[in-house]
């Protein structure tokens, strides 16, 4: 894998879990307490990539300062270059990020990446048997990403209609030749939200599609957000946290995290930094509850998530919910199945959110 560059698009225009949250970026999106992005990257980093570029807008470009402290123990070289300014070749961007990019590899060109496990040397395997000019990475079809179409020579076609063809989604990875990138920017291809493979279909004359086992998702909703974060509990270890085990749960802590003898756990629960778990408090997993999160006598916490600074008042209950950054449940409240609570929301004392119902950011339901 050496010499393998990844180029990372990511724009803003990607509004994340509407209407949960409003101003987080996607790859922000903390899966199990840390940033879909770091999730990413650490995979690439596992894979043997060394050098990652990033492609964004003024908006992005600031959004990832905010994940500073996240990305500084990488072993990656990290790059980063606006959009516009390529398009411009201001103080010479576009050649700088050519010149980037002639490598003996292909190039890994993600677009806006969800969490993906792919072999990253069977994928390039499978460019260089193909002598292909670009490979995208498929996923099984689904409504949340365009469909592509692939016949029995692995070739992809952007429309539906051709013979022996089978329809997959496009999962936003491809391997280029350096040519075909230069081609992309030529055609003034808006990578951080164009379909890519529509130019890609253009031009280049050999495009393939590949097919594989590993285990991936989309989050492009709350339930598929939930779901994603249920399948990491189970299969990952958090590095980040002390796993304490129990006759009847796994428990990972984060640091300066203080939970009171007589609180309860049950099954997978994570628990963020620096929290507080009152006395008698009962987390049922998998849970996954955030940094900075303060869950007071009583509250009852089961299979559900809070995102960070999140206050659970005493004798609160959460069933099978979502809880975001900052929200603020009263004494007494109750958020039953399925009911979602916006950034920085607060219910009532007493007051129930009852199944399916929603409380957007910044509301109060008093």
């Amino acid at each position: 894998m050496d010499g393998l560059h990844a180029l990372i698009c990511l724009g803003a225009h990607q509004h994340p879990l509407p209407p949960l949250t409003t101003e987080r970026a996607a790859f922000a999106l903390p899966l199990l307490n840390r940033p879909l992005l770091l999730h990413v990257l650490l995979h690439l980093q596992r894979q043997g990539v060394q050098q990652v570029t990033f492609l964004l807008d003024h908006t992005t470009f600031a959004q990832l300062d905010t994940l500073h402290t996240h990305l500084l123990p990488l072993q990656l070289r990290l790059f980063r270059f606006n959009l516009m300014d390529v398009f411009l070749n201001t103080l010479g961007a576009r050649d700088r990020l050519l010149e980037q990019m002639q490598t003996e590899q292909p190039i890994l060109l993600m677009q806006n990446p969800d969490w993906d496990q792919v072999s990253l040397s069977h994928f390039l395997a499978f460019h260089e048997q193909q002598q292909a000019d670009c490979t995208v990475r498929l996923i099984a079809a689904t409504p949340a990403a365009p469909s592509l179409w692939l016949d029995e020579e692995q070739r992809v076609f952007t429309a539906s209609g051709t013979k022996g063809t089978t329809a997959y989604a496009d999962s936003g990875t491809y391997l280029l030749e350096a040519d075909i990138f230069e081609a992309l920017l030529d055609r003034r291809c808006h990578l951080l939200k164009d379909n890519i493979a529509e130019h890609l279909s253009e031009a280049a004359e050999f495009f393939y599609g590949y097919t594989s086992a590993a285990a991936t998702a989309l989050v492009r909703t709350p339930e598929q957000y939930l779901q994603v974060q249920e399948r990491l509990l189970h299969v990952t270890q958090p590095p980040y946290a002390t796993l304490e085990e129990t006759d009847t749960a796994k428990v990972w802590m984060g640091e300066q995290t203080v939970c009171d003898p007589s609180a309860t756990f049950e099954g997978p629960v994570l628990l963020g930094e620096h929290c507080v778990v009152g006395k008698n408090v009962k987390i049922i997993g998998p849970a996954v509850i955030g940094h900075h999160c303060h869950l007071r006598e009583g509250a009852v916490i089961s299979q559900s998530t809070l995102w960070d600074q999140v206050t659970v008042g005493p004798r609160a209950t959460v069933t099978s919910a979502f809880v975001g950054e900052g929200a603020q449940l009263q004494a007494g409240a109750k958020v039953h199945a399925s009911a979602l609570l916006g950034d920085y929301s607060v219910l009532g004392e007493n007051i129930e959110l009852r199944s399916g119902n929603i409380l957007g950011p910044y509301s109060q339901l008093i």
